[in-house]
């Protein structure tokens, strides 16, 4: 596997983005996946699937938000994405990475990868650009209640007032994210609801470039990103044939153990996509790709892909 450094230009007119590409040596490139990372994470916890899916013949890339991972620049805050419309400049990002990589490969298929927060970013790009995607793979996705939702943003605006786009909001991260482990108690870490691998847990809480809590300006664009994908006439944009694979945990918190997820599943079947499916996983928590179980589902991937792709 040959993995690639990149860097390229935000749509905010400002920032750089860092990137990665895995390619295969000697095969020939089957497709590109592009993954959209979660929330307070980065791109590089996906390597054994990018390796995974290299030895099969594709390209994966993938980035890191502006606020996130090695985008992030010395003294910048976590968390903070960008002062206009954050909720647009990170969708455009990835439109922009999807463009760079297209032309490299242009005559191959595209398939673009979200996992938690990243599936909410592949939620609005499937509304905008859809047509320029081969498949789509949504993973720890959810149905958040409008109510819910309003709430949030009411609050998120009154500290946004008061502190600033920059202030570390503990209140709406606690809001957000404070009930997710109480379903697992008694627990070893505040992050056991993420999987039940210890050591992939022990992992996520040693690194530095992960569990970092979200400004005003991130929950903006997070609450943002979550009320446009749910527009229905925006949905109605979705090409009616583009595969659409949804995944999730029985056991994951986000998506309201199941509910969620299949929820979308029936609202993207009434909008009239006619090629969705959804597989729930008996036990498993929010980050599917780093379950006990995950060689399993990188081969449920890779065989819905082959399926819809190569051999229909």
């Amino acid at each position: 596997m040959i993995k690639k450094v990149l860097y390229f230009d935000s749509g905010d007119g400002k920032s750089k983005i860092y990137a990665v590409q895995y390619k295969p040596k000697d095969k020939m490139v089957l497709g590109v996946i592009q993954i959209l990372c979660g929330m307070a994470e980065h791109v590089e916890r996906y390597e054994a699937f990018a390796e995974n899916m290299v030895k099969k013949g594709f390209v994966v890339t993938g980035h890191d938000y502006q606020g996130h991972g090695r985008t992030l620049i010395e003294g910048a805050v976590p968390g903070y994405f960008c002062e206009e419309d954050p909720a647009t400049v990170v969708v455009e990002d990835v439109h922009i990475l999807h463009q760079l990589t297209a032309q490299e490969y242009p005559a191959v298929p595209y398939i673009l990868m979200g996992h938690s927060m990243g599936s909410f970013v592949a939620r609005n790009y499937m509304n905008r650009y859809g047509k320029e995607l081969s498949a789509v793979v949504l993973l720890g996705t959810a149905m958040q209640r409008k109510g819910l939702i309003l709430f949030g943003k009411t609050v998120n605006g009154i500290q946004k007032l008061l502190f600033g786009l920059k202030h570390v909001s503990k209140f709406l991260n606690h809001l957000s994210f404070g009930g997710n482990v109480k379903h697992f108690q008694p627990v070893r870490t505040p992050s056991d609801w993420l999987t039940r691998d210890e050591r992939i847990i022990d992992l996520y809480n040693a690194d530095p470039l992960c569990g970092f809590l979200f400004t005003v300006n991130g929950f903006e664009a997070l609450f943002e990103l979550i009320t446009r994908m749910n527009r229905i006439e925006d949905m109605h944009n979705i090409p009616k044939e583009l595969p659409v694979l949804i995944m999730a945990g029985s056991e994951d918190p986000v998506g309201d153990f199941g509910k969620g997820p299949e929820k979308l599943y029936n609202l993207l079947n009434k909008v009239g996509l006619t090629n969705v499916h959804f597989q729930l996983y008996e036990g498993d928590r929010h980050e599917l790709l780093n379950e006990i179980n995950r060689e399993s589902i990188m081969t449920d991937i890779y065989e819905w892909i082959d399926k819809k792709l190569f051999k229909s």
